[in-house]
């Protein structure tokens, strides 16, 4: 998915990455488990246990062939994303029901992004995860996106940055578990799956920057970079920041060093970020242990 994915990086970002510590005073909570009062057999809490959900009907032939049309799509590449959205759109509405609307929508929410259509996106990837909070391509797109339209003057920032990290947990939790079915190719299959890692990886980089969380971004960025076939510049620029805030500055001359070997929106931050990080790095005698 990832191929198609076509990086935007707003001046609001590198003002909130520049700044290291963008919303250390709003107070971002950590993490904690759900509570929840333990449920009662059914029977014995005065309330009948509700019946099994039905089994949905199976998908007719021309719902099959319409959705069989969209994967062709995304798979040959044999129509362009406008056409490649009229189809979703078109099947999510002649079909509402669908089985296949979570996957329908994850496809859609992809072809949003890649046309820049960032209202549309999000509508498409929270309907995806609304009907299967486990539809993989959404929660990964999500993941990965979500961190980096974020800005600072919205009164959501907070519960936004929460929902990313949720987001890029449960992309994880989930790829981590994935099992190959037969009939993909193992590389084609491995390789897939380490893009998807990265831009989780990356999302939850940029969360824990944000959070002031600086060695567990480094962390994140490190593998979000390791596992991608061509790594984002982006990804290299907010690893150099987390190495900055971390005072490693070899590692921050490094990847601003890959950061500014390719034309990007942050090409020119990463070329003045990196001659600062080399007279930072020369006051150093040996690179300082994580």
């Amino acid at each position: 998915m990832k191929g198609i994915v076509k990086i935007v990086v707003s001046v609001m970002l590198l003002a909130l990455v520049f700044a290291g510590s963008a919303v250390a005073q709003q107070q971002y909570p950590p993490q904690q488990p759900p509570t929840q009062p333990p449920k009662a057999p059914p029977g014995q809490s005065g309330i009948p246990a509700a019946p099994a959900p039905a089994e949905p009907a199976p998908p007719s032939p021309e719902e099959v062939a319409a959705h069989k049309a969209i994967t062709d799509a995304q798979a040959k590449k044999a129509k362009g994303v406008d056409d490649l959205i009229r189809l979703g759109e078109s099947f999510v509405k002649k079909f509402p029901e669908s089985r296949f609307n979570s996957a329908v929508y994850a496809s859609l929410a992809a072809a949003y992004q890649s046309v820049n259509r960032e209202a549309d996106m999000f509508r498409a990837g929270e309907k995806s995860l609304e009907l299967n909070p486990d539809q993989i391509d959404a929660l990964s797109l999500m993941a990965w996106v979500t961190p980096r339209r974020l800005n600072q003057d919205d009164l959501a920032l907070v519960p936004k940055l929460q929902k990313s990290e949720e987001y890029g947990k449960r992309c994880l939790q989930i790829l981590e578990e994935l099992v190959k079915p037969e009939t993909i190719d193992e590389v084609e299959f491995t390789t897939s799956k380490n893009e998807k890692l990265s831009m989780c990886h990356s999302g939850l980089g940029l969360v824990f920057l944000y959070t002031d969380r600086f060695a567990d971004s480094a962390a994140e960025l490190e593998k979000a970079t390791t596992l991608a076939l061509n790594p984002e510049p982006t990804d290299f620029f907010v690893l150099g920041r987390a190495y900055d805030l971390l005072k490693r500055f070899h590692d921050a001359v490094a990847a601003y060093e890959k950061c500014a070997e390719k034309s990007s929106a942050v090409q020119a931050s990463c070329k003045q970020l990196l001659a600062g990080a080399k007279k930072q790095a020369a006051t150093q005698l040996a690179p300082p242990k994580p």
